[in-house]
């Protein structure tokens, strides 16, 4: 089987559909589907999670990146956090595991901007 980072959401999840007048950012989201898993950078996760594609496979990278750089940037400093963040409870009930990553990830963040 091959390693899934190697691959793309459309060949991990199959194409959706393409439904005109989409934003630029979701028309993107789209055409991201097509990139290798392990090519996307810091503002492609963004755009990924904030338009809800792949999130299965998605955070668990975003959530690699913030566990070495909490505030890393697609455009804006912490713009990849507050974008997994805003994630819907439901998501992470669902992912228990990564729930657990998120939250230990925003522990460290705290204790190294306020302190032990």
């Amino acid at each position: 089987m091959q390693d899934p980072a190697n691959r793309t959401l459309n060949q991990l999840e199959g194409a959706t559909e393409r439904p005109t007048g989409l934003s630029e950012q979701a028309q993107r989201a789209r055409e991201l589907r097509n990139v290798r898993l392990n090519d996307l950078q810091v503002e492609d996760l963004r755009v990924l999670i904030v338009e809800d594609q792949g999130l299965g496979y998605v955070v668990p990278l975003a959530l690699d990146v913030l566990a070495i750089r909490p505030d890393a940037a697609g455009r804006f400093a912490g713009d990849l956090l507050a974008a997994v963040e805003r994630l819907p409870s439901g998501f992470w009930l669902t992912h228990p595991d990564l729930r657990r990553r998120i939250e230990r990830i925003q522990a460290r963040r705290l204790a190294d901007e306020f302190g032990d």
